[in-house]
């Protein structure tokens, strides 16, 4: 009989200020967005724990795989309201991440 495994990853969101999808010295961490995993290769939607990114703007993604079922995962991230992205919305969950997500501040939002 084959056990369970875990697939563990960490997740970063940040105020991608200057919009140019990529994670500058200056730019904050992003605190409060959601973050999804689905599996797309047996077609299941939102498959791990929930996963919110903390005041560093990390989160640890954890999905069970009963029996240690073959598995496909996809990444995307939900920010609060108030933010738009600014990456890609959704991101293979290949290799060991971290997978990272840049959000600015939607036109008349006040930013981060």
């Amino acid at each position: 009989m084959q056990g369970d495994c875990v697939w563990v990853r960490t997740a970063t969101a940040w105020v991608d200020h200057n919009r140019n999808g990529r994670w500058d010295s200056s730019e904050p961490p992003l605190p409060d967005v959601r973050f999804f995993v689905d599996d797309v290769r047996n077609e299941l939607v939102d498959v791990g724990q929930a996963a919110v990114s903390n005041a560093y703007g990390q989160a640890l993604l954890r999905v069970l795989l009963p029996d240690c079922v073959s598995s496909r995962f996809e990444i995307y991230a939900q920010p609060t309201p108030q933010y738009t992205s600014t990456t890609k919305t959704r991101m293979p969950g290949r290799g060991n991440g971290p997978f990272a997500f840049g959000f600015a501040p939607r036109n008349g939002a006040a930013g981060y």
